[in-house]
């Protein structure tokens, strides 16, 4: 699967790429469900440091799939 469709799985049509974790229409017990399931699908365990860093859906998808988050 796909980092947006296990968004799409997981989180429906709440939220879309380009919105900001903080602003999302999810709670963040969902959000950290959201994080495990995408870890166990890719064989990844993100770095809490750059965890921190991620404002959008899209930073978070770039770094599981390996893109470095600019600081």
């Amino acid at each position: 699967m796909t980092f947006t469709e296990i968004m799409a799985c997981e989180l429906g049509s709440k939220v879309q790429l380009q919105d900001g974790i903080d602003d999302a229409a999810i709670d963040s017990l969902e959000y950290l469900e959201f994080v495990l399931h995408v870890e166990k699908e890719f064989g990844v365990k993100l770095p809490e440091d750059q965890l921190s860093k991620v404002q959008t859906f899209r930073d978070l998808e770039l770094l599981v799939t390996g893109s470095a988050l600019n600081a």
